[in-house]
């Protein structure tokens, strides 16, 4: 292990937990090949597809019933 990391992993104890978790998150979306916010762009459509979809099944539902 290098002494630069040695010494990052030394600071790195030192950070409060949001601090900790910001760096963390940094660390890890250099290793993506996919932003995080491409990632949640694409669970925000997923999400909104979902909703649309349950809400013309509950339509469709309601229709039926009537």
């Amino acid at each position: 292990m290098s002494a630069l990391l040695v010494e990052l992993e030394q600071q790195a104890t030192t950070l409060l937990p949001d601090e900790c978790a910001h760096l963390a998150e940094v660390l890890l979306e250099s290793l993506r090949d996919t932003s995080l916010a491409d990632i949640e762009a694409e669970w925000e459509h997923e999400i909104e597809n979902r909703v649309k979809l349950k809400c013309q099944s509950s339509d469709n539902f309601l229709s039926v019933c009537r």
